[in-house]
């Protein structure tokens, strides 16, 4: 019963409507730099490593926030 339970609560949550925006939203964002990578002087940059991991940090925190905040009010 505890796994059928769980199974059922985390189906519920994965195909929710909250869930599904935030989600969208949040890829959205991680995708923008690779779509319109701007550089320093206007010059384009190439997505390196370095230059995606900063960005894929600072794009992610405050979703994740946005996420934890939602479904902790849900609980």
């Amino acid at each position: 019963q505890l796994v059928m339970s769980s199974l059922f609560e985390l189906k519920q949550v994965i195909l929710s409507d909250p869930f599904m925006i935030l989600s969208g939203v949040s890829i959205i964002t991680l995708l923008a730099p690779l779509l319109a990578p701007i550089g320093a002087y206007g010059t384009t940059d190439w997505p390196l490593s370095q230059n995606m991991v900063g960005s894929i940090q600072n794009a992610s925190a405050i979703f994740m926030f946005f996420f934890i905040a939602y479904y902790s009010a849900e609980l």
